[in-house]
C-alpha cells in the first residue's frame, strides 16, 4: 500500500474491524440531537436481519438524505457481507439508470416513489431495535466490494466506481486524524451525503472520529447560518456556491473551527470573506470519486498550492495531473506505473504541491489557434456587472472546429458586454454565443451543471 508508510496495511485493517464490531462511545450522539452510535449500530443489524431473510441481493439501492439510515446500512454492507449502491440523484431518472446498470433489485429508503417498480424497497420503519443476544455481524474483508457509487450527473456520462473497505473508511481515518476531527466536534454540511465528498466529510470522517453530525442539509445562506448558530456547529462541509452566498450573511465568529471546500475552485474572494467573518480556515479539497481524495490547500495559512495527502502520488505530464493511491477505485485506465489521468491541467510549484490549470478538455484550436476556455472565462467575470460564467466549445453544424459559447449570470446588456469582450479578448478568442441568465445552473453538490449549461445555450 501507498498509505503504508504512515499506516501499516495490518493496523489499517485492525481499525476497521474495530469500527465493524461496536461504537467506541454508545452514549455519544451520532446525529445532533438524536441518534446515539449504540442506535446507530442497533440500525445496522436490523438492517442486516430484515436482508438476511432474502437470497443475496446483487447490492443494496440506497436513496435517502437521512444520514444516520445512510451510514447504519455501510455499517450493515461492512458486516453482512453485501454492496451498497449510490446514486448521483435522488431522482427516479437516476434510480432507473442505477437498476439498468446493476440488476439492484433491494432497496433501502424513506422514499418509496423513487425507485423502479418490482424493487423491494425497505424503509426506515422495517428495522426495529435487535433482540438480545443479536450478534453484531461478521470481521468485514477489507478488500471486497463495498460501496459503488453512481456518477453522472453534472456530465451526462453514467459512470459507477468501486471501493472496499480499506479504500473507503481508510480514507476516512485518514481525513479524521488530519485535519484533527475528534468527539466533540459537530458537522453541519450543505452538500448530499451519497456524494463521494459528502459522504467522506459528512459522515464516514465523523463516524471514524466519533462526532456528530446534522441529519438536516441547509443550503441557502439564511439556513446555513442558523443552523451552525441553533446547532454549535464546529466543523462546515460545503460547495463554492454556498460561500459565495455567504458573503452577504452575517456570519458569527468564533463558533466554527474549519471549514471545508470540494466540486469546484473557490474564488479567493470568497475564501477571504468567509475567513474573515468566522475565523475559521477554509480547507479546499481536490479529489474525484474515483481518484478519492487526492490534496488539499488552506490560503488561510498560507498555502496557495495543493499539497498532496499522504500516501498519493502525483505526477505531472504534457501538463496533465496523474495520480496514484490506494484510494483509487479499479475501474479506470492506468499507465504501466499505475498512475490514473485526472481531468485536470496542472503545474508544478516552486514552493511544493502543484497548481491546478482547468479542465483537461479546456484547450480548444479556433481559426489555427489555441485558445484557453478558463482563461476566456476569467476575463468575462472581470467585466463590471458579471456574477458568473460559463464558457463551453461547441461542435458547428458543418463539424469544423468550434463555436466558443458563453453562459452568464449578471445584470449587463448584452451588446454591452459584447462590446466590453472586443477589449479583453482576441478575435479567434471571443465567443460567438451568449446567453444572459440569472444564475448558473448548478447540481445538489454545487457542481456546474453541463447538461442544462449546454442545453441553455443552444435553446433558440
Amino acid at each position: 500500500m501507498n498509505i503504508a508508510s504512515t499506516k501499516p496495511r495490518a493496523a489499517l485493517a485492525a481499525r476497521i474491524t474495530r469500527l465493524a464490531c461496536g461504537p467506541c462511545d454508545p452514549d455519544r450522539r451520532f446525529v445532533i440531537g438524536g441518534a446515539t452510535y449504540a442506535e446507530l449500530y442497533a440500525t445496522a443489524a436490523g438492517i442486516r436481519r430484515c436482508l438476511s431473510f432474502s437470497t443475496r441481493p446483487d447490492g443494496v439501492m440506497l436513496g435517502t438524505e437521512n444520514r444516520r439510515l445512510l451510514m447504519a446500512t455501510l455499517l450493515a454492507g461492512l458486516t453482512g457481507n453485501f454492496t451498497v449502491l449510490l446514486p448521483h440523484a435522488l431522482s427516479p431518472r437516476a434510480f432507473s439508470r442505477l437498476h439498468d446498470l446493476t440488476g439492484c433489485r433491494v432497496g433501502i429508503g424513506d422514499h418509496p416513489d423513487l425507485f423502479p417498480p418490482g424493487m423491494r424497497v425497505l424503509g426506515p420503519e422495517a428495522f426495529a431495535e435487535p433482540g438480545p443476544g443479536e450478534t453484531p455481524g461478521g470481521p468485514p474483508d477489507p478488500d471486497r466490494e463495498w460501496v459503488r457509487l453512481f456518477t453522472g450527473g453534472s456530465t451526462g456520462r453514467p459512470q459507477l466506481c468501486t471501493k472496499t473497505p480499506l479504500s473507503l473508511l481508510g480514507e476516512a481515518l485518514y481525513l479524521a486524524e488530519k485535519f484533527g476531527l475528534d468527539s466533540g466536534d459537530r458537522v453541519v454540511a450543505a452538500v448530499p451525503p451519497y456524494h463521494i465528498y459528502g459522504l467522506l466529510y459528512s459522515v464516514l470522517a465523523p463516524f471514524a472520529a466519533s462526532a456528530a453530525v446534522l441529519d438536516e442539509r441547509p443550503f441557502f445562506p439564511g439556513e446555513i447560518e442558523l443552523a451552525v448558530e441553533a446547532h454549535t456547529a464546529t466543523v462546515l462541509v460545503a460547495a463554492p456556491i454556498h460561500y459565495r452566498a455567504l458573503r452577504n450573511s452575517p456570519l458569527a465568529h468564533g463558533g466554527l473551527r474549519m471549514a471545508f471546500s470540494s466540486a469546484s475552485m473557490l474564488p479567493g474572494k470568497d475564501n477571504a470573506a468567509f475567513c474573515r467573518k468566522t475565523g475559521a480556515p477554509i480547507f479546499e479539497v481536490y479529489g474525484a470519486t474515483e481518484t478519492g481524495g487526492v490534496a488539499s490547500r488552506c490560503r488561510a495559512c498560507g498555502q496557495t498550492a495543493f499539497q498532496a495527502f499522504a500516501g498519493v502520488d502525483w505526477k505531472i505530464r504534457n501538463a496533465h495531473l496523474l495520480v496514484r493511491s490506494d484510494f483509487l477505485s479499479p475501474e479506470p485506465d492506468r499507465d504501466a506505473e499505475g498512475f490514473v489521468k485526472v481531468g485536470d491541467r496542472a503545474r508544478r510549484s516552486d514552493a511544493g504541491g502543484f497548481l491546478l490549470l482547468g479542465r483537461s478538455d479546456g484547450i480548444i484550436k479556433v481559426a489555427g489557434e489555441r485558445v484557453d476556455l478558463d482563461d476566456v472565462r476569467q476575463r468575462i467575470e472581470q467585466i463590471p456587472g458579471v456574477r458568473e460564467a460559463v464558457v463551453r466549445a461547441l461542435p458547428r453544424k458543418d463539424g469544423r472546429e468550434n463555436t466558443i459559447a458563453a453562459l452568464v449570470a449578471g445584470d449587463i446588456d448584452e451588446k454591452l458586454l459584447f462590446t466590453r469582450l472586443a477589449a479583453k479578448l482576441e478575435d479567434h478568442a471571443r465567443p460567438r454565443l451568449v446567453r444572459i441568465v440569472e444564475a448558473i445552473p448548478v447540481s445538489d453538490t454545487g457542481k456546474i451543471d453541463r447538461l442544462a449549461v449546454e442545453r441553455l445555450l443552444r435553446r433558440k
